[in-house]
């Protein structure tokens, strides 16, 4: 079996896990948290919930695959658009834009989060109708940056088909015209002299820096609130509902990491350098989707309230799962 029948088969399953998980996790979020927590948080969690269906699903009928050639990293789709041009190129986008969509959001929990424990004065930006409207289109905004950076700096042209059409009719047997794919091609060295391609340059550092601001927000609002929760005085059940939440969001923050941009800054790392590709990069989708299934898991598994919806749910629905309980 090939990488790629195998990616095909694994696709697959992330998208009928990741759906259904993320289902079962919406019914959780709506009908498993107490009134403490508000609405606002459920409003968020729902969202995330949807956005990683919406994430599985476009990876799902994308399908991308990995080639690198040299300093050059090809994106291409082998999903059911493949041959539909330029829908094929355009699920690509959208798939990297959901995968901006989700980032902004999970950005935006841990912000909520944040100004819930530490600045609750602040928290009427959350009821607020003009205030929300920004939120929301920032959030989408954020995604539409990523899926048009896609668009713009990351399509083929002239320079990569020279460079690299030899190459992907080798592995491919077919034209890199006949395929539907975007490129991150940031230079190429021949006989000792560098030529430096601005365009797919800038995307990709625009890419990394959408990156860092949100890691880095992440992070900031996670460690202002680990030392909050240890100087609060709030009554001890407040504080272990609270402390669930951040480890959940704790969670949500680690599992992206290793499985998004860690992966994505060791692959494009090495392309810019021109190392050796690894077999592992045609797994790098794979990789990133995954967090889809891993993710409400992670949450239903930390937080009490999820825990005991789920074993509820076990039993009424006679769920028969292997292993310890949530």
């Amino acid at each position: 079996m090939s990488v790629q029948e195998i990616v095909a088969i694994a696709s697959t399953c992330i998208f009928v896990s990741g759906t259904i998980l993320n289902i079962i996790f919406i019914y959780v979020i709506r009908n498993g948290t107490r009134s403490a927590v508000g609405p606002v948080y459920k409003n968020i969690m729902t969202s995330f919930a949807v956005c990683n269906i919406g994430f599985a699903s476009m990876e799902f009928i994308a399908k991308p695959g990995i080639f690198i050639y040299g300093t050059s990293l090809m994106t291409f789709s082998h999903g059911i658009l493949q041959s539909v041009k330029p829908w094929g190129f355009l699920s690509l986008c959208a798939f990297i834009g959901m995968y901006g969509v989700n980032t902004a959001l999970l950005t935006l929990h841990f912000a909520y989060r944040y100004i819930a424990l530490c600045r609750r004065h602040s928290l009427r930006i959350f009821h607020e109708t003009t205030s929300v409207t920004i939120i929301i289109s920032t959030v989408l905004s954020w995604g539409f940056v990523y899926g048009f950076i896609t668009i713009y700096c990351f399509a083929a042209n002239d320079n990569y088909y020279e460079y690299a059409n030899p190459s992907v009719y080798a592995k491919f047997g077919v034209d890199a015209h006949s395929l539907s794919f975007f490129c991150i091609f940031t230079h190429k060295v021949v006989g000792g002299v560098t030529t430096i391609y601005w365009s797919s340059t800038l995307g990709l550092g625009l890419i990394f820096l959408m990156m860092i601001i949100t890691f880095a927000l992440m992070l900031f609002c996670g460690i202002q609130m680990y030392r909050t929760l240890k100087k609060t005085s709030m009554s001890p059940k407040a504080k272990a509902l609270q402390t669930q939440l951040l480890k959940a969001l704790a969670v949500q923050a680690t599992i992206p990491f290793f499985t998004s941009y860690l992966s994505r800054v060791l692959m494009y790392t090495s392309v810019i350098m021109g190392l050796p590709p690894l077999s592992v990069y045609s797994f790098t989708p794979l990789v990133v989707s995954i967090y889809t299934v891993i993710d409400p898991i992670a949450i239903m598994f930390f937080v009490c309230d999820f825990r005991q919806t789920v074993n509820n749910l076990k039993k009424n629905h006679g769920w028969n799962v292997p292993g310890p309980k949530l």
